[in-house]
């Protein structure tokens, strides 16, 4: 399984800045094309977004079995269908298998989860909300095969396929 995650290339401690935010993203981009181009094999492309907080990065460690290989699993916020419509598209490209698991919780959840992380992994409160409050649940119509719902803290076998998430 190969695993990519932007936080990942910020740093440790990480350093948040627009300019290292921009890089992170190019480095993730950069080692799924990477990946992708030098298979011999389509990979499975599973996205699992959801709101900062809500348990992805852990969702993923405690469900690595759920993942049929070959694998790469992007682990991101993604909020909106404009933010994953390019791993869409780079997914495509390869003739991925694109499975989006979306990790659902509560906004107190969320917001309580993060508090609870190390002092540099922390997301601002507004910064939470705001992607909390324009969340766009993702569908099959942005290119997906699938689409999970996983309300945090559950296995992959307890989620709810959505034709349409909502």
């Amino acid at each position: 399984m190969i695993y990519v995650n932007p936080d990942n290339f910020l740093g440790d401690p990480r350093i948040f800045t627009e300019e290292r935010n921009r890089e992170a993203w190019r480095a993730c981009k950069d080692l799924v094309e990477r990946t992708l181009s030098e298979a011999t094999e389509p990979f499975n492309y599973y996205l699992v977004c959801g709101v900062q907080g809500s348990g992805k990065t852990r969702w993923v460690k405690e469900n690595t079995a759920s993942f049929v290989q070959p694998a790469i699993v992007f682990d991101a916020a993604l909020s909106r269908a404009r933010d994953r419509a390019g791993g869409v598209a780079q997914a495509r490209r390869f003739s991925c298998r694109l499975i989006c698991i979306w990790i659902s919780c509560p906004l107190e959840v969320a917001l309580a989860q993060n508090r609870a992380r190390r002092p540099d992994h922390v997301v601002p409160d507004e910064v939470v909300r705001l992607v909390f409050n324009t969340f766009e649940p993702p569908t099959l119509e942005e290119g997906f095969d699938e689409v999970f719902k996983v309300e945090s803290g559950s296995t992959l076998d307890e989620a709810n396929i959505c034709p349409s998430c909502e």
